[in-house]
């Protein structure tokens, strides 16, 4: 059994801040990580989301200024986006860790499960810690309907080295305007589902109303009010079945992601076990 006296489980932004602070401080400090160093913020948020966003935006400027200056706007190479932002996220993530070392934390890859409230382990190996802080962040909502399978998350797009050409978004939050920008920009097809009658909710809706204006002239549609019934899977795509105010309507998409919101990350780990503070 390995003793310490921090273990951090969650290797995101908010994991390394609270390791790499108490590392600074004196403190012995071994930090779990199962998937990507980083979290998704890097690997599978803001960072892909910042760099398509910056081809995105640069292409609209491009084709704003067409016959200013400019005679023709290449259309947007997707697959080239990717490489692009694949590498910055595999930068950031590979800085994330040495970070983690240089600063005398130790890291630990794998699953971590509590045993009680001092001790986990992962991979086979035990751990015990004085205090264990748990930083696992969130994950998408899950959404409950014949179909749900064939729905992907924000993550799925941000990621994807294909762009489908036909998307479905189901939510009208700040994720999804941002996921709509970036693929209608690039060449796709858009349809918004809310649940409700509002589009970010936390905005100005003058300035709402002008944005989704704006998009509406760049192949982006909306559907408010709007629950999806069912998604099939066909030799065509996925044709999504809406329930539009007790009103069944139709689509075919190639994709659809869920962005109706985030949930608690806190599955899995035994956490039944363990009174939390």
């Amino acid at each position: 059994m390995t003793k310490i006296d921090v273990i951090v489980i969650g290797g995101g932004v908010g994991g390394t801040t609270v390791a790499n602070g108490l590392a600074a401080k004196g403190r012995e400090v071994a930090i779990v990580e199962e998937r990507d160093w980083g979290g998704t913020t890097i690997n599978r948020g803001s960072t892909p989301k910042k760099a398509l966003l910056a081809i995105a935006e640069t292409h609209h400027q491009l084709t704003r200024l067409q016959g200013n200056g400019f005679d023709s706007v290449p259309p947007i190479n997707w697959r080239t986006a990717g490489n692009i932002r694949d590498q910055l996220i595999m930068d950031e993530s590979t800085r994330t860790k040495t970070r983690l070392l240089e600063n005398g934390v130790t890291t630990i890859e794998g699953h971590a499960t509590f045993l009680d409230a001092h001790t986990i382990t992962v991979q086979g190996e035990t751990y015990q810690a004085d205090q264990i802080v748990l930083a696992t962040g969130a994950k998408p909502r899950p959404l409950h309907f014949p179909g749900q399978q064939y729905v992907g998350h924000s993550a799925t797009l941000l990621r994807a080295h294909e762009l489908p050409q036909r998307i479905v978004i189901l939510g009208a939050g700040i994720i999804a305007f941002a996921l709509a920008s970036i693929a209608s920009e690039a060449g796709a097809d858009v349809l918004i589902v809310q649940h409700d009658d509002v589009a970010l909710r936390a905005f100005d809706q003058e300035f709402v109303t002008t944005l989704m204006t704006q998009l509406a002239q760049q192949n982006v549609t909306f559907s408010f009010d709007t629950q999806v019934h069912t998604i099939t899977k066909t030799s065509s795509g996925l044709t999504v079945q809406l329930d539009h105010q007790n009103k069944l309507e139709t689509v075919t998409a190639d994709a659809v992601y869920n962005v109706t919101g985030r949930v608690p990350n806190i599955a899995g780990f035994g956490l039944e076990t363990v009174a939390l503070k």
